[in-house]
Order: C-alpha cells, then sequence, then structure tokens
C-alpha cells in the first residue's frame, strides 16, 4: 500500500516515513501542499496523511484536492476543535488523528480507511423514492438531485444498507468515521440533521430519530 506523507515538521517527517516503513508501507513524504498533489499525481497513493497547518497551502485544501483523485486521507493535526474536525469532514477527510498520536494508532488507521473502500459490484441502491449511485456518488430523491457533501453520501449509503434496521451512534461512528474515530455523538448528530434536511427538500421524513437508541432509515413507498 502506498502512504503520502504530507508534513512540514522535519523531524516528525522522517520519523513518519521510518515507522510507516517499519510497518510494511511504501511511503512517500514531503513538507509543501503544492509537492504533496505533484507527487499523488505521479505515483497515486492509496491513502495520504496530511498535517492541516502546511506553509504553501491548507491541508483541508489539499484534502478536497485529493479526494478528487480518489486517495483515502487522514488529517494529521493539533487543530482537533469540533469547528475544525467538522470542517475537515466536509473537504472529504475519511479520519482525523489529534497530536500527540501513537505511531501505532496512525498505523492502524491507516490500514482501516485502505479497507473502507467499497468493493462491491453493486451500482445502484434503491430505497423506495431513492436511488443512489454509488459509481458516480450521487443520490437522488423523486428524480431530484441531492446536494451532498462526500461524508453525508457516505452516511446516506450506510443507512440504505441498513434500511429498516436501527442503528446505534456507535456503529454508525465505526462504519462511516471509523475504528476509534476522535468523531463524537455531537458531530454525529449535526451531520445527521444536514443529512435528514436535504432529504425532506424532496418529499416526506424518511429518516427518524429513535429516542435513546439512534436512527433508522425507513422505505417511503406506499
Amino acid at each position: 500500500m502506498r502512504v503520502l506523507v504530507v508534513e512540514d515538521d522535519q523531524s516528525l517527517r522522517a520519523v513518519l516515513e521510518m515507522g510507516l516503513g517499519a510497518a510494511g508501507f511504501e511511503v512517500m513524504t514531503t513538507g509543501l501542499a503544492r509537492d504533496g498533489a505533484k507527487e499523488a499525481e505521479r505515483r497515486a497513493p492509496d491513502v495520504a496523511v496530511l498535517d492541516v497547518n502546511l506553509p504553501d497551502e491548507s491541508g483541508f485544501a489539499l484534502c478536497a484536492r485529493l479526494k478528487e483523485r480518489g486517495v483515502m486521507v487522514i488529517l494529521l493535526t493539533v487543530r482537533t476543535a469540533v469547528d475544525d474536525r467538522l470542517h475537515g469532514f466536509e473537504v472529504g477527510a475519511d479520519d482525523y488523528l489529534g497530536k500527540p498520536f501513537a505511531l501505532k494508532e496512525l498505523v492502524a488507521r491507516i490500514r482501516a480507511v485502505s479497507r473502507r473502500q467499497d468493493a462491491t459490484a453493486v451500482r445502484h441502491l434503491r430505497l423506495g423514492s431513492l436511488t443512489v449511485d454509488l459509481e458516480a456518488m450521487r443520490a437522488q430523491r423523486y428524480g431530484h438531485t441531492l446536494d451532498l457533501t462526500r461524508r453525508e453520501m457516505d452516511l446516506l449509503v450506510y443507512f440504505v444498507r441498513n434500511a429498516g434496521r436501527v442503528l446505534t451512534r456507535d456503529q454508525i461512528l465505526t462504519r462511516v468515521w471509523g475504528y476509534d474515530t476522535e468523531v463524537d455523538g455531537g458531530v454525529l448528530d449535526v451531520y445527521v440533521s444536514y443529512l435528514r434536511r436535504k432529504l425532506e427538500t424532496f418529499g416526506p421524513r424518511m429518516l427518524e430519530t429513535v429516542r435513546g437508541l439512534g436512527y433508522r432509515l425507513n422505505d417511503d413507498a406506499p
């Protein structure tokens, strides 16, 4: 597995290169966002580990660019406030690890996000008025396209695949955000609220809050 590390702290970058290499990854490193983008274009990494506070461009911006190329991204930063984490997930980050961190945890998270890639051959999911095109990563309800972020789409796909089942917050966080994620139930509730609002723009409520348990997506077919 190829891992791109973009970290401007030279000593930390060296530690990551050595440690991830010892874990069996093919590691590419750089300290600048522009060089990270070039390296991604040249060598197509499977996973990118990005510092947020880079000297030439925000790691958030680089994350968004890499997601367009299909790269799984872990943001590595001291900026762990809820607003920062929300912004990271809005631009497509697959995981978010705060500094300081344990190298073995980063290794585990890299392996977790790489496994999260959906290998299914099924292209379309359908539930009542809702259709999801997995290849195009596009959802429609009654023929109207929903304007979803990548994280909202991941959340919707998990709900559709488990339609009619009550999903606990822990289940959702583990499957959508990843094992040992730092995201809490409050962040999840915010994303469910965003997703519900967009779904209800074109039809009645499908996404139900089951008090004290979690959430359930219901079929709205008559």
